[in-house]
Parts: structure tokens; C-alpha cells; sequence
């Protein structure tokens, strides 16, 4: 077993653990880190063991068993959530982390543990400071943990890692910006059923999560999708989405899909295609998307949506009040909008609308502009109205006639 970073390795032994047990609305299956398992797996002489605590009723215990049974050289942990984004008494997740994840590994392993996830995108510095850890991996892991372990395997100098942040004695050394993958199409598929026994996530209905681009060039004043993935969009291949989505099903069994991207329609010429190539695989899919952008809906998109499998929609519209949607910048207007409405309620779909209230610049009228405008829209149609962020977050099922 590896004491510090400056060993030789023959052959390295990675353990990779998912540390998210947070369960709502259900369990999310751990795809990011079935990505990592692939990447280590192709990129060299690499043994992975792969150890998922999702549905763990004795965290130290099997950490034990793992570590001292596979006799891992680096451990990495994937962090998903920093907390459950709750409007009142948030449960701050990462204390999980640290008291049921962290805390084990450190004390039955000394040497390298990295972190890494979405979360890590966001707070990377800080998460290394809260859990007293050397190294973090910011941006696309594929890329760059094989290469954090083959600078580790040739007693190679870890700084200057492209997505690498290093803490050494208890200050942050060095920061290299998250690194992001170009060309999506080099990764290998995930292979969920190589590293995971799904069984349980199948009797909680979990969906496979699939990506077909990354990065978001919205700026969105509250979200963090382009700190996590970057600024710029980069697409994949529409046929290889729909090759790995088949795959996929045959091979777990489970033919609910999400599709993880920031917005899945923008840009819609690209959604469309990614659509178009899944409609010739003839699949019986049950399709989601959380959050389309009024921005870039049209009849044709919604009619391929519900040809491959989508029975709903989810409408990241945030605000019918124009000065709100300026404020926190979007690229749509209450026209755009009401639009969207229309075509959904001529097309027969069922929608959950997005709203938030408490946002900059929002006073008693424009809250009531946007629940007026809401009621006059919603008519004649069964929605469901969620309302979030910097005030409050509640569900309100909407019936109107």
C-alpha cells in the first residue's frame, strides 16, 4: 500500500466509492463515477473495485472490509450534493460525507485520497479545507484521474494537473482550473452493471442518466452547471447518445431515461437530432429532462418528444415578469413563455412549471404579475407548479379549469 506519492507502482489498485446516500426523490445511481471506473479501466494496467454505500446500513464496516480486503494505492470518493437545497432546516450533506465516508477511509488508509463530483465543481477549496484532504479533482474526472494515477505510478510531480487542486499543510497550494474534456465522444461508455448491483435502485424506479452535451453558455445568475462543466457547450454525437442509451437498457434492464444536461433543448437542433436518432432505435423509453428553456420550443421538438417516450415536461421558466427574467438572466421574455404554454396545451402534454420568488429586483407586484399571468396560462389543463429559490421552496399541484 502506497505512504505517500512518491512510490513506484507496478500496477495500481483503485478504489472508487460513491458517498451519496441521499435518497430523494430516489437514489440516484452513480453514472459520473461508473464514467471514472470506465476511463481508469482503458487508460492502463489499473485494477478498480468499486464501492457504492448508497444503500450502506453500516458505513465503517464495509469501508473496513473494502479497504482491507482490496489493499487499495489511491482511493477516490465522488461528492454529489453539498446539501438537499431544502428551503428551511437544510440538511448539510457533506457532514454525512465527512462523519460516514471521510473520516473511515482516513482511518483505515494513508495513502492518496482524492475527491471528486459535481459538488467538487462548485467548492473544491473549500471541501479540501472541511475535510482535511490533499487532493481534489475539479471539471472532467475521465480525463484527469488516469492521469492523477499515472503521475503517482512514475513518481511524477502532481502540480501543474490540469482540474487538480493540492492541499499541503494545511493551506491550498496550487488551484489548475478544471480541465473539460473536448472531444465527449473519446470516453468510453459507462458500464453500470460491471461496477454496481442495481437491483435495489430498479425497486425505487432510479433512472439511467444520460448526457448529450456538456457545459451551458447561459448565465443564469443562480446556477452553478457552468462553473461545474464550463461556458461553452460541447455536444456528442447524436447516434452515439442513442447507441449508448440502447446499450444501456439491454443491458440493466431499466428503460427510464433522464437526460442530465444542463437544459436539454438549447441548442434545439442539436436535441432534436439526439431525438430523431433514438426514434429509429424503436425503444420503449420512459423520457425525462429537468428543465426545457421556453427559449427553444417549437412543435416539432414536442412531437419527437412524445414519439421517443416523454409524457411530460419539466419548463424552467422561473418568472413571467420580464424584469425578473432580466435579473437573472435569461434569454427569454414573458412572450417566449406564454408560447410554450400554448404549444403544450395544444399538444395535450402534461407540464411542471418553475418558478422562483424572492429573486433580485422582485417586489409584491411583480410576484403578482407572474401568479396572475400563471392563472390566465394554466386554464383549461392539469400543471404542477414548483416554486423555489431565494425565499422559498414548495410544491403546489395546480388544477385549473
Amino acid at each position: 500500500m502506497l505512504t505517500g506519492v512518491n512510490l513506484f507502482l507496478i500496477m495500481a489498485k483503485i478504489l472508487l466509492i460513491n458517498s451519496n446516500r441521499f435518497k430523494h426523490p430516489w437514489p440516484v445511481i452513480p453514472f459520473g463515477l461508473c464514467y471514472i471506473a470506465s476511463s481508469l479501466e482503458s487508460n492502463g494496467n489499473h485494477t478498480v473495485s468499486f464501492l457504492d454505500l448508497c444503500f450502506s446500513s453500516d458505513c465503517e464496516k464495509d469501508i473496513q472490509k473494502e479497504i482491507r480486503n482490496f489493499q487499495p494505492d489511491v482511493i477516490g470518493i465522488s461528492i454529489r450534493n453539498i446539501d438537499d437545497t431544502g428551503g428551511y432546516q437544510v440538511h448539510f450533506l457533506l457532514e454525512d460525507v465527512k462523519n460516514d465516508v471521510v473520516d473511515y477511509c482516513k482511518r483505515e488508509f494513508q495513502g492518496p485520497i482524492v475527491i471528486g463530483g459535481a459538488s467538487v465543481g462548485i467548492s473544491g477549496r473549500e471541501m479540501l479545507e472541511y475535510f482535511d484532504l490533499e487532493y481534489a479533482i475539479q471539471g472532467d474526472g475521465e480525463a484527469v484521474m488516469p492521469e492523477f494515477i499515472n503521475r503517482i505510478e512514475n513518481r511524477l510531480p502532481l502540480e501543474g494537473l490540469n482540474g487538480l487542486i493540492i492541499r499541503r499543510e494545511n493551506r491550498i497550494v496550487q488551484d489548475n482550473g478544471p480541465l473539460r474534456v473536448q472531444d465527449l465522444d473519446s470516453l468510453p461508455f459507462p458500464r453500470p452493471s460491471r461496477y454496481l448491483d442495481l437491483e435495489q435502485y430498479r425497486r425505487f424506479g432510479s433512472s439511467l442518466q444520460i448526457q448529450t452535451k456538456r457545459g451551458c453558455a447561459f448565465k443564469c445568475s443562480y446556477c452553478t452547471y457552468n462553473r461545474i462543466e464550463g461556458k461553452q457547450y460541447r455536444l456528442r454525437s447524436p447516434k452515439l447518445v442513442a447507441d449508448e442509451i440502447e446499450i444501456l437498457v439491454k443491458e440493466t434492464g431499466i428503460n427510464r431515461i433522464e437526460f442530465t444536461d444542463s437544459i436539454f433543448n438549447v441548442p434545439l437542433f442539436h436535441a432534436k437530432e439526439v431525438l430523431k436518432e433514438l426514434s429509429r432505435k424503436n425503444l420503449e423509453l420512459r423520457l425525462h429532462t429537468m428543465g426545457l428553456s421556453p427559449s427553444a420550443i417549437d412543435e416539432e421538438l414536442l412531437d419527437l418528444m412524445k414519439h421517443t417516450g416523454f409524457n411530460e415536461a419539466d419548463i424552467g421558466a422561473e418568472s413571467t415578469c420580464n424584469i425578473i427574467l432580466e435579473s437573472l438572466g435569461k434569454n427569454f421574455q414573458k412572450n417566449d413563455i406564454i408560447k410554450t404554454a400554448n404549444l403544450l396545451r395544444n399538444k395535450k402534454i402534461p407540464a411542471t412549471w418553475f418558478m422562483m420568488l424572492g429573486a433580485p429586483l422582485e417586489t409584491k407586484k411583480t410576484v403578482l404579475e407572474s401568479l396572475n399571468t400563471i392563472e390566465k396560462l394554466f386554464q383549461n389543463g392539469i400543471w404542477f407548479l414548483y416554486l423555489r429559490g431565494f425565499v422559498c421552496t414548495m410544491e403546489l399541484p395546480l388544477r385549473m379549469r
